[in-house]
């Protein structure tokens, strides 16, 4: 149990590893949006890392659920 532990501790820092090496070099909010669905880790580390949000409708979002995807 303990090896299986460390192995998925260690694949966890190589995806966020992988993960500050890619985000670097896109820009685009839609290619940005696409690697948030990589994996669920990916969906969090890009929560952390956006700096602007758009939103197209006002009424396609509230508050709260900005606040739970962008900490």
């Amino acid at each position: 149990m303990e090896d299986r532990t460390h192995k998925h501790h260690r694949t966890h820092i190589n995806s966020d590893v992988i993960f500050e090496l890619t985000v670097l070099y896109i820009t685009n909010s839609h290619d940005r949006q696409s690697i948030s669905l990589v994996c669920k880790r990916w969906y969090e580390l890009d929560s952390l890392t956006h700096k602007h949000i758009t939103i197209a409708l006002c009424y396609s979002t509230t508050p709260e659920q900005l606040r739970r995807r962008f900490p």
